[in-house]
């Protein structure tokens, strides 16, 4: 699957290749104020399907201090401007959920959503939640069993 099928536009499929292939190592990760994002390749066949990870340090905050006991995953379809679903993972907290960490992916396939989730465990390690809660989508429940096996 080419990045130009993935998106809409073909300036953002041009500009996420220039970034792409402008990184020398396979991760490019870069901040701002307050916040981290990560664009990274997968290390498999696709090798030019980029995933964008984002995460503040309030969102690190609250899931450390919520996101023990459990965390929702879910993701966005035929939403937004692109064809790319947008995952996010919640935490119950005392007003409600919150998005703690999102990731965009350039398809729904377990392995895209393996590699968010994996960005988010490393940025924030001590982060094991006891359980998820998914829709039944084989490709969500079979990257968290990859990436937290335990659960």
């Amino acid at each position: 699957m080419t990045l130009n099928r993935a998106f809409k536009s073909k300036l953002n499929a041009i500009n996420i290749e220039c970034l792409l292939r402008s990184s020398v190592a396979t991760r490019c990760q870069f901040q701002c104020m307050h916040c981290k994002y990560m664009i990274c390749r997968q290390e498999s066949a696709e090798a030019d399907q980029p995933v964008f990870v984002h995460q503040s340090s309030w969102q690190r905050r609250k899931m450390l201090h919520y996101g023990s006991r459990i965390c929702l995953i879910d993701a966005t379809y035929s939403t937004t401007v692109y064809d790319m679903p947008l995952y996010m993972l919640c935490v119950p907290s005392n007003s409600g959920y919150v998005v703690v960490a999102s990731f965009l992916t350039v398809d729904a396939q377990s392995k895209s959503v393996e590699a968010g989730l994996q960005t988010v465990a490393r940025w924030c390690p001590e982060w094991q939640p006891a359980c998820f809660m998914s829709d039944f989508n084989s490709a969500q429940i079979s990257a968290i069993e990859a990436v937290f096996p335990s659960k």
